[in-house]
C-alpha cells in the first residue's frame, strides 16, 4: 500500500513540477523563484492530498539555495536595477533581452559577477536566466579576444560602478 502511495506522490510530484515550468514560460516567472514557487504551492496542496495517504516533498538543489542567497543581497538587486534601467535587462523577468547577442549576454553575466562579488557567475547567474553556463562562458572567452567585443564588456562594467 505504501509503495503505491509513493509512486502516486512522485505523479502528481511530476505534474506540479510540469505545470510550474508551463507557468514560468508564460507568466516569465524568474527561475530563481521557482523553488519558492513549488514550496508555497505543495504547502497549499498537502493538507488536501493528505487524507489519501499522498505527501509532497520539494527537494530543493543547494545551489538553488545559493542563488536564492545571491538573489536576497542589496548589492545584487541595485546592480539589477541598474542593467534594467540601461536597456540590457527585461524589468519583469530581469532576464537580457533577446535583442542581445550571446557574448553581450555572457559580458552582463561576468561584470554582474564581479560586480557583485560572485567569483564564479557562470553557474548561478545562467540558472536565473535560463542560460547553458558552458555557453555563455565560451562566448566569453572567444568574444573578449576581440576588440569591439570588449568594448561592451569594458561599459557594462562602467555601468554597474556607477
Amino acid at each position: 500500500m505504501r509503495k503505491r502511495n509513493l509512486s502516486e506522490a512522485e505523479r502528481v510530484s511530476a505534474k506540479l513540477n510540469n505545470l510550474l515550468c508551463e507557468i514560468s514560460e508564460n507568466l516569465h516567472v524568474a527561475p530563481h523563484r521557482l523553488p519558492a514557487c513549488a514550496r508555497e504551492l505543495v504547502s497549499l496542496m498537502n493538507p488536501l492530498l493528505r487524507p489519501h495517504g499522498v505527501w509532497l516533498e520539494v527537494h530543493s538543489d543547494t545551489k538553488d539555495d545559493d542563488l536564492d542567497a545571491l538573489m536576497r543581497r542589496p548589492t545584487t538587486k541595485r546592480k539589477l536595477r541598474l542593467l534594467v534601467r540601461c536597456g540590457y535587462l527585461d524589468p519583469v523577468s530581469l532576464r537580457p533581452l533577446a535583442t542581445l547577442t550571446l557574448f553581450q549576454k555572457a559580458s552582463i553575466v561576468k561584470a554582474l559577477g564581479e560586480a557583485i562579488g560572485c567569483p564564479q557567475p557562470w553557474g548561478p547567474l545562467a540558472r536565473l536566466w535560463g542560460l547553458d553556463r558552458k555557453v555563455l562562458c565560451n562566448a566569453f572567452r572567444y568574444g573578449v579576444k576581440k576588440k569591439e567585443l570588449f568594448a561592451f564588456f569594458e561599459e557594462v562594467q562602467k555601468t554597474l560602478r556607477g
